[in-house]
C-alpha cells in the first residue's frame, strides 16, 4: 500500500463510521511520531491535518491529532514525514510512486523496474537549503539537531508549504519570483506592498502570501543566507572594511564617510555610499547540500 492510504482511502464510511483501513495506518503513523522524542513537545506531536491552524505548525495530543486527521484529512503532499522524525527525501520507491499516482489520479502498484518514480515527466527540485549541518543531524535518529539547524529546518518547512491548499506553488517559490521582479524592475516598496495586497485578494482566503515587503524580506532572511552592508567611499577609492571599518573619512581622497545630519558617534549616521556583500560560503554549502544541485557543482571534477 505504501502511503497512498493517506489520500486515496475514504476516512469515513457512510459519512460517520471511521474506516478501519484508514484508522489502522493512522495509528501506526502516530506511534511512529511518538517514537521520535526530539520531534515531540511534552508528549504532543505536530498535527498534520489540513486545518489552517495546524498543517504541521501546532502541537496537539495524539487523540486530537487522530480526530483532526480523520475529519480534515492530511495536509497535501505530506508523503515524507519530515516534521515527525523521518529524514528528508527518504521516501521509498513505492511511496514516491504513490505520490505520482496520487497526482495523476491513479492507484496502481509501483513496478519493480521503475527507476524514476515520476516516469519521464518533469521531476520537481528537492528544496534543501538548510546546509550540511542539518542533513547530518536529520540522518541520525539518535542525535538531535543543533538549535540553529532545527530553527532553520522549521522555517524551511513553513516556507515550503503551498501558497494555498491545493496550489502547485510553494510560498518560497512565489516569494522568490516576486523578489526577482522587484530587483529587476526596481519596484518601490510601496508598490510591492500593494502588489502583495492585490495577490492576497485574488487568492483563496486561507493563503499564506506575505502581506508586504517586510514579511517578504523576513522570510528570505530566515533562510540563513546572510547579507552584510559595507560603507564605501563616494569616489570608489576604498571600502570601510576590516581594519578600516572605524574610519570616518577616506584614506585616499579625504572625503567624509557620513552625511552631516547626525552627530559623531550616533548610530543614526548615514553613509554617503554603501554596498551589499553576499558571503559565498553559506551559499556554496546550500548548493552542495542539495542532491539536485550538488551533481552540477561536481561536474568538472567527474568529467
Amino acid at each position: 500500500m505504501g502511503r497512498s492510504w493517506m489520500y486515496n482511502i475514504d476516512r469515513l464510511i457512510m459519512g460517520h463510521i471511521i474506516n478501519p483501513d484508514f484508522e489502522r495506518p493512522l495509528l501506526e503513523f502516530i506511534t511512529f511520531a511518538l517514537s521520535k522524542p526530539r520531534f515531540t513537545d511534552r508528549g504532543n506531536i505536530r498535527c498534520p491535518c489540513n486545518r489552517p491552524k495546524c498543517r504541521n505548525k501546532s502541537f496537539q495530543d495524539p487523540e486530537t491529532v487522530k480526530i483532526h486527521v480523520i475529519t480534515e484529512g492530511f495536509v497535501p503532499h505530506y508523503y515524507n514525514w519530515v516534521h515527525h522524525g523521518e529524514p528528508r527525501f527518504s521516501l521509498t520507491r513505492q511511496s514516491q510512486y504513490d505520490y505520482c499516482n496520487h497526482m495523476a489520479g491513479s492507484s496502481t502498484a509501483a513496478p519493480e523496474y521503475a527507476y524514476d518514480p515520476c516516469g519521464n515527466h518533469h521531476e520537481p527540485p528537492e528544496i534543501n537549503v538548510s546546509g550540511p549541518e542539518l542533513n547530518a543531524h536529520m540522518t541520525q535518529d539518535d542525535q538531535p539537531p543543533i538549535a540553529s539547524a532545527q530553527m532553520l529546518y522549521d522555517k524551511l518547512g513553513a516556507s515550503s508549504e503551498t501558497i494555498w491548499p491545493g496550489s502547485n506553488e510553494s510560498k518560497l517559490s512565489v516569494v522568490s519570483e516576486l523578489i526577482h521582479l522587484k530587483a529587476q524592475y526596481k519596484i518601490p516598496n510601496a508598490c510591492y506592498d500593494d502588489l502583495c495586497r492585490i495577490m492576497q485578494k485574488l487568492m483563496p482566503e486561507d493563503n499564506v502570501m506575505p502581506k508586504n515587503t517586510y514579511e517578504t524580506k523576513k522570510l528570505v532572511r530566515d533562510m540563513g543566507l546572510p547579507v552584510q552592508k559595507i560603507h564605501c567611499c563616494r569616489n570608489g577609492c576604498m571600502i570601510y572594511w576590516g581594519g578600516d571599518s572605524e574610519l570616518i573619512e577616506c584614506r585616499f581622497c579625504g572625503l567624509p564617510r557620513y552625511k552631516d545630519n547626525a552627530s559623531e558617534g550616533s548610530s543614526n549616521r548615514k553613509a554617503y555610499k554603501k554596498m551589499y556583500y553576499f558571503p559565498l560560503t553559506p551559499r556554496l554549502q546550500r548548493l552542495y547540500a542539495s542532491e539536485v544541485t550538488a551533481k552540477h557543482m561536481r561536474w568538472h571534477a567527474e568529467h
